[in-house]
């Protein structure tokens, strides 16, 4: 396995000693005054675990912490309430302290959640290293104070229904070969992965690739997240000539996160990773594996992420070498890749909302405006939209009107606000407007109020959609998107 301490700056690793105490034995000398450094030095002196198989140990390691912190949050706040956003506010905040005992408290906090403790979720999860032995112990023991005052169970599962379904209907206009990766073989030997194979990872990358044909995808997200991340961490400090302490874990100093390593890559790849990681309405494939305690990955959605892993090793496989250009020439489907297009911007869930709302398909991106500031409130129209056959009035014309034009009349102004310029809030306030009539109407039994609001509603945005750029009349929106509105 990895060095321990290579990617752990001193006053880091300092609080690493040897190991002498059992996790009962530290547990006891913490005292409720104490900072989570204080309680750091102590849990750093913990007897490590020897494991069998360390890759199977790193996993579970994992996955102790996101239950850990899963658990907390839903079982010390109601439904309707969000907890902090960071870990360490929402383990200070009194639905903690009122549960939780100070100690306790001390020393999740010390383990995982305060960078001048141990930091050990970071350094793990982060990909510094992959060495389950210090925190294993210590994670176990948690858990174990933490059920006698909390009820560790089972939530429902996260699926990626909608994301595998958005993908799935991009994925014609995609450079995805029938979601076939390339395999562990064709990658070894980048350059991309070449300079972390003296510290160990290889092995632990096989092992990924090896859960992935298993169809044991959160296992291998697991192993290979962190890689990733390291990897594009190594690259990026040397490609924006960074200093290499941005390299390690710290107490005080800030790591190298994905997000600012994107200008050290190609466009189409920091694409490519803000599509998978970071959009809202994407599959943010890292957050829901880190942070989640029931991620159920679909095949599509975890080939993603090797996809990306992928790309990031054939973009930089050529070295200095003719074996390595050699080796390249033998791999066609490296030149086969192509560069990457949205599919989560939220340019691409309008088109999606837009489409599946009228059961249609698309032959080629719908959207070509991606600074429009609209789009989440569209994509709520639209969603709005697609429930409305379930709202229904006393006269038959209307609930026909709702199943047949309706929503072809949602999407068509979604179309035209999304692709106008110095969009008004009023004008989106309309669109909503029309979006609610179906509920707000139906539940008050109002067919006047109804047909009154749908035409005033339409009729000021009709003038709106005549004002968008002359190239792109309602005509030619309705030829090109392949949807019959017949007359507005």
């Amino acid at each position: 396995m990895i060095d321990t301490l290579k990617f752990l700056l001193p006053q880091l690793a300092s609080l690493q000693s040897t190991g002498k105490y059992t996790f009962e034995e530290a547990y006891a000398l913490i005292k409720e005054d104490m900072t989570p450094h204080q309680a750091a030095e102590i849990l750093g002196q913990i007897i490590r675990s020897q494991f069998e198989d360390n890759v199977e140990m790193y996993i579970e390691t994992l996955k102790l912490f996101r239950e850990i912190e899963f658990n907390i949050r839903r079982s010390l706040w109601p439904p309707n309430k969000e907890a902090p956003h960071h870990f360490s506010k929402a383990l200070r905040a009194k639905e903690s302290t009122s549960v939780l005992d100070q100690k306790l408290i001390i020393t999740i906090l010390a383990t995982c959640a305060d960078p001048t403790g141990l930091n050990l979720r970071n350094v793990l999860s982060h990909g510094f290293s992959l060495d389950p032995s210090l925190a294993y112990p210590i994670l176990s023991g948690i858990k174990s104070k933490l059920s006698e005052k909390i009820h560790f169970r089972k939530y429902e599962d996260f699926l990626f229904e909608d994301e595998t379904k958005i993908l799935l209907f991009h994925i014609d206009k995609k450079s995805i070969n029938d979601f076939v990766l390339s395999g562990f073989d064709s990658i070894k030997n980048s350059k991309f992965i070449y300079q972390i194979e003296n510290d160990g990872r290889m092995p632990v990358l096989q092992k990924a690739y090896q859960l992935y044909n298993d169809n044991l995808f959160d296992d291998a997200l697991l192993l290979l997240f962190p890689i990733l991340e390291h990897s594009m961490r190594v690259f990026a400090v040397k490609k924006l000539n960074l200093d290499d302490t941005r390299l390690c874990a710290s107490s005080s100093e800030h790591f190298l996160s994905i997000k600012e390593c994107l200008p050290a890559f190609p466009n189409d790849i920091s694409e490519f990773i803000s599509d998978i990681l970071f959009f809202p309405e994407g599959p943010r494939i890292r957050d829901r594996l880190m942070h989640y305690t029931s991620p159920i990955f679909t095949p599509q959605i975890t080939f993603l992420a090797f996809e990306l892993f992928e790309r990031l090793c054939f973009e930089y496989y050529v070295d200095d070498t003719e074996i390595d250009k050699d080796t390249v020439g033998k791999h066609e489907d490296i030149a086969q890749k192509k560069a990457w297009k949205l599919v989560f911007h939220p340019s691409r869930i309008l088109e999606f909302e837009i489409f599946y709302c009228c059961e249609l398909k698309p032959d080629k991106d719908l959207f070509e405006f991606y600074s429009s500031k609209t789009y989440a409130r569209l994509i709520d129209g639209v969603k709005i939209a697609k429930g409305a056959d379930s709202h229904t009035f006393k006269e038959d014309y209307i609930n026909t009107f709702i199943r047949n034009d309706f929503k072809k009349i949602v999407c068509l102004f979604a179309y035209c606000i999304a692709t106008s310029k110095n969009v008004k809030d009023t004008t989106i306030t309309h669109f909503l407007n029309i979006c609610n009539c179906p509920s707000k109407y139906a539940n008050l039994g109002d067919s006047v109020r109804f047909v009154s609001t749908i035409c005033s509603e339409c009729a000021f945005l009709s003038r709106h959609c005549k004002k968008i750029e002359k190239e792109l009349t309602l005509e030619k929106l309705t030829e090109f998107s392949h949807l019959n509105f017949g007359d507005m």
